[in-house]
């Protein structure tokens, strides 16, 4: 029971499972399909892990500027990709936070997220950067940081 309770722990980082995303032919083709692909149970802890999270918890970020940045791409996550809070944590996952589990593709309203952080920072980062990022919030953070 302690297991369940600190993997729901809403500091606990947001990441795929290790069942996820299916390695075996069958469960890729069958991915979405119940009982017969992964289960994708898990989307819904994530889900509510986030929504427990509070503005206190961005502390960790340290410095104000990366406090503020990190907390306006959560919002455009939370407001595009349809995430409980903007409170996103350092070693979240991008492609969590930015995939359906069930299409294995990013969310509709991805592409908007990265208008508005291109709008946010003045900068366009281009395909290539945005269609290979799978790192961490904090790296992508630490990125957008570098790009100002």
């Amino acid at each position: 029971m302690t297991h369940i309770l600190l993997a729901s722990a809403p500091d606990a980082p947001l990441v795929f499972p290790a069942h996820y995303p299916p390695k075996d032919t069958w469960k890729k083709f069958f991915n979405g399909v119940r009982w017969l692909g992964p289960d994708l149970s898990f989307f819904n802890t994530l889900r509510a892990r986030q929504a427990a999270r509070s503005a206190d918890m961005m502390h960790v970020w340290g410095i104000a500027s990366r406090q503020k940045l990190a907390l306006d791409v959560g919002t455009l996550f939370s407001k595009h990709l349809r995430w409980p809070t903007p409170y996103f944590l350092p070693q979240d996952r991008v492609d969590v936070i930015a995939t359906d589990p069930t299409l294995g593709f990013l969310l509709d309203g991805a592409e908007a997220v990265i208008e508005e952080i291109e709008a946010l920072l003045g900068k366009q980062m281009g395909d290539t950067f945005w269609s290979s990022f799978t790192g961490s919030f904090e790296e992508l953070i630490d990125h957008l940081r570098l790009s100002i």
